[in-house]
């Protein structure tokens, strides 16, 4: 049982370091181009409205649009690439993945995985 736990637990921070391995380049995207906030915050008040998500999924959405809402660029990019407990929990939930190509993730994900991480 011990050993499960441990390999679980090496697999979750594996998932995690994938994630933010992610989100730096989303940050960086970003970064030159903060109009990719306002396409988020747009998608994310337009798929709230709809209803046609579970509540949990729309109280993860809302929680991004408020984080969106009253927090500076510079402040939702700092929270993207923070290895904190709550940023790794709102990782899990990202409303940004639209903004790197299936090509781009799939890139990030083999040069992570080769990297042994």
């Amino acid at each position: 049982m011990r050993i499960l736990v441990k390999d679980m637990a090496v697999r979750h921070r594996k998932l995690e370091e994938r994630s933010l391995a992610l989100h730096r380049e989303i940050a960086q995207r970003i970064r030159r181009n903060s109009d990719l906030l306002t396409k988020v915050r747009e998608r994310l008040s337009k798929d709230i409205r709809s209803g046609r998500f579970s509540t949990s999924l729309t109280d993860a959405m809302q929680e991004w649009l408020d984080i969106l809402k009253s927090n500076s660029v510079e402040q939702v990019l700092e929270l993207l690439v923070d290895d904190s407990e709550n940023a790794r929990r709102l990782r899990q939930s990202t409303p940004f993945a639209g903004i790197l190509t299936d090509e781009e993730r799939r890139r990030i994900l083999e040069k992570h995985e080769s990297a042994g991480v």
